[in-house]
């Protein structure tokens, strides 16, 4: 949809343009949801997830059945999150055989704002464990996709702009509810998070 203005029209607007206009605006000021997408980082160790072939020329993170293996990820919290809205952890995953069981993720996590944000607010924390399970059933070099359930969601009370949320994501694949034999391979992990807006006024806080 595009704005009609008068100016370029050249006289005045009829009550469906006008209707129209507010439409548009709506559109583009209304919440709504996004993608703040994290990449994988595996560090070493013994808990590492490994560098995998999936297919073809294709390498993805591997996570093993029956012990825990992890990555780690950040996420910057953009300008257009609508302040004060929970934030949902989820991860894509693939298979590469046909079997059926449970996959069992894990995401720690601990957030900050910056320095010049809300007082009390700046400073790393400990951690927070959520978890989120996903049935597969036979399919083998599928997109699949587990999220954290509302109970798991980040409480985004004090969450602003600019705030720096540390991850670390993990199969928990030694725990008793992980029943999937094989490994599986990892995407992506995101945010599903609320939106409001397409920029602030202010590039610092505060930033509204």
């Amino acid at each position: 949809m595009t704005i009609t203005y008068r100016s370029s029209k050249g006289t005045d607007l009829t009550p469906n343009e006008v209707d129209g206009n507010f439409n548009d605006l709506a559109t583009r000021t209304n919440a709504g949801w996004r993608d703040l997408v994290m990449g994988f980082e595996a560090r070493g160790g013994p808990n590492s997830a490994v560098l995998t072939n999936y297919r073809n020329g294709i390498y993805l993170y591997a996570f093993a059945a029956a012990r825990t293996q992890e990555v780690f990820s950040t996420a910057h919290i953009d300008h257009d999150y609508k302040v004060g809205t929970a934030l949902y952890p989820h991860i894509h995953f693939t298979t590469s055989t046909l079997s059926s069981g449970v996959v069992r993720w894990g995401f720690e996590y601990t957030w900050a704002q910056r320095r010049d944000g809300a007082v009390g607010h700046y400073t790393f924390g400990p951690t927070t464990m959520v978890y989120t399970e996903y049935t597969v059933t036979g399919e083998s070099y599928v997109h699949h996709v587990s999220e954290v359930s509302t109970g798991g969601a980040i409480d985004g009370t004090n969450i602003d702009v600019d705030t720096v949320i540390l991850f670390r994501i993990f199969r928990d694949g030694d725990h008793a509810n992980d029943t999937y034999p094989d490994q599986v391979f990892g995407f992506t992990a995101d945010l599903h998070y609320q939106s409001d807006k397409h920029a602030t006024p202010n590039k610092a806080a505060p930033f509204n």
